[in-house]
């Protein structure tokens, strides 16, 4: 998947395929804080925001912070 066909809102099974990891390593990235953080738009639907993962790519795909 191109960078340009990367949709404004991005699921997990997308972010897997572009990253060329199992949906087990994502879900385990996303609770250890590796991946940017989510959008929830509803209590079973979770997507990331392509400008975010682009940039959390373009930074070396550091660690979130959170308070």
């Amino acid at each position: 998947m191109e960078a340009t066909e990367i949709p404004v809102l991005v699921t997990r099974e997308q972010m897997a395929e572009y990253l060329s990891v199992s949906l087990n390593q994502i879900d385990r990235m996303n609770r250890e804080k590796r991946l940017p953080k989510p959008v929830r738009l509803g209590p079973r639907m979770t997507r990331w925001r392509r400008d975010d993962f682009i940039a959390w790519l373009d930074e070396g795909c550091p660690k979130r912070d959170e308070a």
